[in-house]
């Protein structure tokens, strides 16, 4: 049995129960299950992550492209 009786204080101790309890919190467990997920590479999210970074990749480039446009051509002179 997973349980401790014990008869004199009419009282059965869920063993599995107690020892979550004194070794984790639910926090914890929630905590502790998400860096496991978050650690897992599928496919799809491997596939997402380089969309997403083609897309950072362009937006960057689109900005670099815009600002050097903008850009007045500097003087090499040093003295008028």
């Amino acid at each position: 049995s997973k349980a401790l009786r014990v008869p004199a204080c009419d009282v059965d101790i869920f063993l599995p129960g107690l020892l979550a309890k004194i070794l984790f919190e639910a926090s914890d467990l929630k905590k502790i299950a998400a860096s496991i997920n978050g650690a897992i590479r599928t496919a799809v999210k491997a596939q997402s992550s380089r969309e997403n970074g083609k897309k950072r990749r362009a937006s960057t480039e689109s900005h670099l492209n815009h600002s050097q446009t903008q850009k007045k051509p500097r003087s090499t002179r040093l003295f008028a």
